[in-house]
């Protein structure tokens, strides 16, 4: 996942993505990631405000995302940390194209 020469984390707002450790923080707290969920945020989070279709991130599942509910499954299980440190609207659906990431402020409230 993390190439060499390539920086471990990846930043959006006040969450850090750590590459290596696959965990996701926001101020002092944190939750740890699967390797799945890193991969899918880590492309994501690279990416903010783009779209990605299916077909961009379903690679990125284990097995290429064989089965065609993988990459909902995946995607709803990734919602859970993100829940958790207060980022409930940063992954979001687009109807009929795929999913897109919304870094949060600052200023947006997270949930103690």
């Amino acid at each position: 996942m993390v190439e060499e020469g390539t920086p471990p984390f990846v930043d959006c707002g006040p969450l850090r993505l750590d590459l290596i450790a696959y965990r996701l923080r926001r101020d002092s707290r944190s939750q740890e990631l699967t390797l799945t969920e890193a991969r899918l945020l880590e492309a994501l989070m690279t990416s903010p405000g783009r779209t990605f279709t299916r077909a961009e991130l379903e690679p990125l599942l284990p097995c290429g995302g064989s089965g065609e509910r993988a990459l909902t499954a995946a995607i709803s299980r990734l919602r859970r940390p993100l829940l958790a440190l207060g980022c409930e609207g940063c992954l979001q659906a687009v109807r009929g194209q795929g999913y897109t990431f919304v870094c949060p402020t600052e200023d947006d409230p997270a949930i103690s």
